[in-house]
């Protein structure tokens, strides 16, 4: 897989999002604000008691996509990994595209894990599967 990964390419990853709110505020009139609904990547952790202490569920309310793209790739030789410089952008479960899409540095395999999808299982919430 390593060696697939071409600087240039795209990658669309499918990725869990959850529902959030944030306060948008509008200072022309009377400095009033709003609570607006909106999606935040990631999932949400839900603790289970078991017989060994505490456990994590991870769940979501919905699929939306991380979209990675590889700017190019860089090996300063040893002892040092090689290095990769990518963007990274989100399509979340409603189709609307944001992201800074900032330049950003990790490792070859670290990039590599990131096209794969989510680093933890998860499910989906009954309300996002109807």
């Amino acid at each position: 897989m390593k060696d697939t990964l071409i600087p240039g390419a795209t990658y669309h990853v499918p990725y869990p999002f959850v529902r959030d709110t944030y306060e948008a505020w509008d200072y022309d009139e009377a400095q009033v604000s709003t609570t607006v609904p909106c999606w935040k990547p990631g999932v949400r952790a839900t603790g289970t008691q078991n017989t060994y202490g505490d456990a994590y569920a991870f769940e979501a309310d919905g699929e939306g996509t991380q979209v990675l793209t590889l700017i190019s790739r860089h090996h300063p030789g040893k002892p040092y990994r090689e290095r990769v410089f990518y963007t990274q952008s989100w399509v979340d479960p409603h189709g609307k595209a944001f992201g800074k899409g900032t330049l950003r540095m990790t490792t070859l395999q670290r990039f590599a894990g990131m096209t794969h999808g989510y680093h933890h299982a998860f499910a989906l919430t009954q309300e996002a599967t109807q």
